[in-house]
């Protein structure tokens, strides 16, 4: 297994993710673009970047394992590499909503709890502040919080056996969790209740140990790899139809499993890539794309009201050649200015973060 760093395919991947969530959030709510189902399939992007993030983070901690002040660098690392460009997303939002209005009861209502969230980076622990400030957010919010359980995970997974276990456990564990408290409701609000039920932890786990489990299936021998992911399969089809039955004959509106078979599709094209890697997938533009990824999920939303101010939103009257030309421009434009903040903030941060851990270590080697 080659070091992180080296791994192009992994940046590919992250290109393809933030590509399919640009395209979801250019399609301005119009229901008649051609493949307009197909196209909200995009909304999965955000699962690709959770397993992803998983994979990396097992394959990170395992090469510096033995190092001193591991754990502690682990979060020092995550820090630096996620909060500087939050926080600047947080003040561009509050600035680019201070004239919006909103109802009493919207959950999107800005408050002083949800702004001190959003710095802590703890917003995704209620369905009121997950959104409230930065859009997309909720997402940053359960990558913090996996954070949190990582050194937990570092500890107790040591091998392809225990990460299936783990995460059968937090799938069943998840989906339990989900089907209570979608029948036990803490809020009066409904709707905003299902989407947090949806995006918050408990529910997102167990695409996050998917992601282990394909570290530790491409670490195994071929063999065992593929059997492996027939079993994922299998199992994935089997929860699948209980889903069906249960959306059938219970009215649960239950379709949280759907993750689950597209995260094993995930794990599986990262073992496939880990093999070979395929050139017109894994290419120099896609890869550019991933590694300002992050900078343009955050900033993608900007550019997105930018279009609709200025009324580029409707250039033809064919809505499919109208979004398609809006994608295109939100695209170039989250691009141009996401590569600027990769430079000026993403790297430099990193950088620290980088320098500080080392720092950390000489004065442990000197002591």
């Amino acid at each position: 297994m080659k070091e992180p760093e080296k791994i192009n395919f992994i940046d590919a991947l992250r290109g393809y993710a933030v590509l399919a969530v640009v395209l979801v959030h250019s399609l301005n709510g119009d229901r008649d673009i051609v493949f307009h189902n197909v196209i909200l399939l995009g909304a999965k992007g955000v699962q690709l970047f959770y397993t992803l993030s998983a994979f990396t983070l097992f394959l990170s901690f395992n090469v510096r394992r033995e190092t001193d002040y591991a754990t502690q660098n682990f979060f020092i690392r995550r820090f630096f590499r996620i909060a500087p460009m939050f926080y600047l997303a947080i003040v561009y939002y509050l600035i680019q909503d201070i004239n919006v209005s909103y109802s009493d009861n919207d959950f999107r209502r800005i408050t002083s709890w949800s702004v001190v969230s959003h710095f802590f980076l703890l917003h995704s622990l209620s369905p009121y502040w997950e959104n409230s400030v930065v859009p997309g957010g909720w997402s940053v919010g359960v990558e913090v919080i996996f954070y949190m359980i990582c050194p937990l995970l570092f500890a107790l997974i040591k091998n392809l056996r225990a990460a299936i276990t783990v995460y059968f456990i937090t799938l069943i564990m998840g989906q339990a969790i989900y089907l209570y408290l979608l029948n036990n409701p803490l809020i009066e609000f409904t709707e905003t209740w299902k989407l947090y039920l949806y995006t918050f932890f408990p529910t997102q786990l167990p695409v996050f140990m998917l992601g282990i489990v394909g570290y530790y299936i491409v670490k195994s021998e071929r063999y065992v790899a593929i059997m492996a992911l027939i079993g994922l399969y299998v199992c994935g089809a089997a929860f699948l139809i209980l889903q069906y039955i249960s959306n059938k004959y219970m009215n649960t509106e239950f379709e949280l499993l759907n993750n689950m078979v597209f995260g094993t599709l995930f794990i599986t094209l990262i073992f496939g890539l880990s093999i070979r890697s395929i050139p017109i997938i894994s290419n120099k533009p896609v890869q550019f794309i991933g590694k300002i990824s992050y900078s343009m999920y955050l900033t993608h939303f900007a550019v997105v009201h930018l279009i609709d101010v200025l009324g580029l939103n409707y250039l033809f009257l064919n809505v499919t050649m109208s979004f398609l030309v809006r994608f295109l421009l939100i695209l170039s434009g989250t691009v141009i200015v996401s590569y600027f903040f990769y430079k000026t903030i993403e790297l430099p941060f990193i950088k620290i973060g980088k320098n500080f851990t080392r720092t950390k270590e000489k004065v442990s080697l000197i002591g």
